[in-house]
C-alpha cells in the first residue's frame, strides 16, 4: 500500500527484485547487501534486504529528491537533527568506511555521493521510527 500511494502521488515507478537478480545487475556490489536502486525507469527494492521495507523505500526515495529544490534543506535538517542525538559523525565514518572500496566514491565528488547515502539512511530509518524527527520536521515548516 505505501509503495502503491507514492507511486500514485508521485508517478514514481517500483518493482521489486531478489537478492540472486540483483547480484547480476550493476548495482551488485561484492560483499555488500544492496537493498535497492534508483535509476530513470524508477525504485527498484530488494525483497531479500534484511531492512524493513519502509526504511528502504524511505532511503530510496530520498535519492528520487537528490537535485530538487528541496533536497539542500532536507540534507541540512537531517543533519542538524542527528548532531542533536550525537549520531552525526559516526553515521558520515562508517558510510565512507562502508563505501571507501566502491567505484566513484572517493575524493571530493565521492564524499558528496557518501553525504547522500547518510542522508538517505537516516531520513529511512528517522521518518518511520522516530516520533522526534516528525516533530521537529513539523516544527520546520
Amino acid at each position: 500500500n505505501v509503495l502503491a500511494k507514492i507511486s500514485a502521488d508521485k508517478g514514481v515507478v517500483f518493482s521489486v527484485t531478489d537478492a540472486k537478480k540483483l547480484a547480476e545487475t550493476s548495482f551488485a556490489v561484492d560483499g555488500k547487501t544492496v537493498n535497492g536502486y534508483v535509476t530513470e525507469d524508477g525504485v527498484t527494492i530488494n525483497i531479500d534486504s534484511p531492512k524493513y521495507l519502509n526504511t528502504v523505500v524511505g532511503h530510496e526515495i530520498t535519492h528520487v529528491l537528490e537535485g530538487t529544490e528541496f533536497y539542500d534543506a532536507l540534507q541540512d535538517t537531517i543533519f542538524e537533527y542527528a548532531k542533536t542525538k550525537g549520531e552525526y559523525k559516526q553515521r558520515l565514518y562508517d558510510a565512507r568506511q562502508l563505501y571507501k572500496d566502491v567505484e566513484g566514491y572517493k575524493g571530493v565528488d565521492g564524499f558528496n555521493k557518501v553525504k547522500k547515502e547518510v542522508v538517505s539512511d537516516l531520513v529511512g530509518e528517522y521518518l518511520f521510527d522516530d516520533p522526534d524527527f516528525i516533530a521537529n520536521l513539523c516544527g520546520k515548516t
